[in-house]
């Protein structure tokens, strides 16, 4: 069985090299590249939060929010303008209006029991108190609570970009060391095959290293099979298709951290301090609580009286002249103040559940500072614990690369058998997988520590 040679790319602890995943040794086909995507292009972490916020159902709800808070408003504006009414009235009527007094010279005639009137009405409030001017400084700050609620959902999804990201991460880095593997084991499995046709060496070395490639190989396989499967994941949170050889490159948030871990490593059972207030969530909680209090403005203006301007063109019968059944047009126009003083303690009530309102969203905000601080508690100590780990793992990885020179010189004079040096290499693959993981583990820990703190990653 032939087995392909790939080449990886050595790497170091504070960067991975960006180069192009290898093609899958299984000959499966590769997918295609996205559009705006160069082949084996490098993806970033904060670049793929964009595009899954950009994504996001919820992304294209705010544009729907403003236009309809626009329609709103607009709604408000007209309604300070003069309001028209066309209005008609045909009515029969059992009784009217009767002179108590009649003499022999005067003989007055009763009122028709018909009436009829076409009237246009009309009304101006020109002063109501603040109403108007209330009601838009409510809709304005619900839209901006709206809004503010949205963008703290929406920023919940670099999380899951966050999670899937990192899983082909680690596939990715892991393919390119089973590469180097794989490389390291045909150079010996040609020299052994020399050696036997030589007669220096036995024919079962050259199978117990054909089995190790071989079985090296199904590994990578297996890597680039689930590399594959993450990155279609990833891509659907996105969006945007993702080429199996695009190449995602490791962030590198230790900056980020450092200016922000102070404020979030506050004592959980202490209030979280303002300086950690950057999640979204608690710009919606002060939307909220600013909405309540608009609210409240808006019933104290409904306390306060109202002036009108009216007016009434019509044509009818009999009219304001109850003696006159001819059709004729008539008019009237004036003033009118209107002025509720006693309300029997219904705008003190409003206000007061209002101000409840407000202490229901106070509750919310505590209890998800709470949440926030448990949340931060977990990546901190996991990214305490990569770096402690991540100091031992040069030096071991170093130690392992020194046994494994010292077995493949052994094995060169013929001194240990093959499934010893086979060991030794793979012990050094081992401990190079080890420090990529907690390398990689390090990065995933401190994302998640800034996405939960409510930060956008650089």
């Amino acid at each position: 069985m032939k087995i392909l040679c790939r080449t990886g790319v050595a790497m170091t602890l504070v960067t991975f090299a960006a180069a192009p995943v290898p093609a899958v040794a299984s000959g499966a086909e590769q997918e295609p590249s996205p559009p705006g995507f160069q082949e084996a292009d490098t993806l970033r972490l904060a670049a793929l939060h964009v595009l899954a916020v950009e994504e996001d159902a919820r992304t294209r709800r705010v544009e729907l929010e403003r236009r309809a808070a626009d329609l709103r408003m607009e709604n408000l504006t007209v309604g300070q303008l003069p309001q028209f009414q066309l209005r008609g009235d045909a009515a029969y009527q059992s009784e009217v209006i009767t002179l108590p007094f009649e003499g022999p010279d005067l003989s007055p005639s009763s009122p028709s029991k018909e009436r009829y009137e076409l009237a246009l009405e009309a009304d101006w409030k020109v002063w109501d108190g603040g109403i108007a001017s209330a009601r838009r400084d409510v809709e304005r700050a619900g839209l901006s609570s709206t809004l503010a609620t949205l963008d703290a959902e929406v920023f919940q999804i670099r999380a899951e970009v966050t999670d899937a990201f990192f899983s082909a991460l680690l596939l990715q880095e892991q393919v390119r060391e089973v590469d180097l593997l794989i490389e390291d084991l045909e150079s010996r499995l040609l020299e052994v095959r020399v050696r036997v046709e030589q007669g220096a060496a036995l024919p079962g070395d050259m199978a117990s290293m054909r089995a190790e490639l071989l079985g090296a190989a199904q590994h990578r396989d297996r890597l680039v099979h689930e590399r594959r499967t993450a990155l279609r994941v990833l891509a659907r949170i996105v969006g945007r298709p993702i080429a199996a050889d695009a190449v995602l490159t490791l962030p590198q948030l230790s900056e980020q951290m450092a200016a922000h871990v102070a404020a979030g490593a506050a004592d959980p059972r202490s209030q979280l301090p303002a300086e950690a207030r950057l999640h979204p969530q608690f710009a919606a909680f002060d939307a909220q609580r600013a909405t309540r209090e608009r609210q409240a403005a808006a019933v104290e203006a409904r306390r306060r009286p109202s002036i009108s301007l009216f007016g009434q063109l019509a044509y009818g019968s009999p009219g304001f002249d109850q003696f006159n059944d001819s059709l004729h047009e008539y008019w009237r126009a004036g003033v009118r103040v209107q002025w509720a003083p006693w309300s029997w303690n219904r705008h003190e009530r409003e206000i007061e559940e209002l101000s409840l309102q407000r202490r229901i969203v106070d509750t919310h905000e505590e209890r998800f500072s709470d949440v926030l601080l448990r949340a931060l508690e977990q990546p901190l100590g996991t990214i305490a614990h990569m770096r402690a780990a991540l100091d031992s793992d040069d030096e071991i990885v170093a130690l392992r690369e020194e046994a494994e020179t010292y077995a493949r010189a052994q094995l060169e004079e013929r001194a240990i058998p093959v499934s010893t040096y086979t060991r030794a290499r793979t012990d050094l693959q081992d401990a190079r997988i080890a420090r990529l993981l907690h390398g990689i583990e390090l990065a995933r820990a401190q994302a998640r520590y800034l996405i939960t703190l409510g930060v956008e990653l650089r």
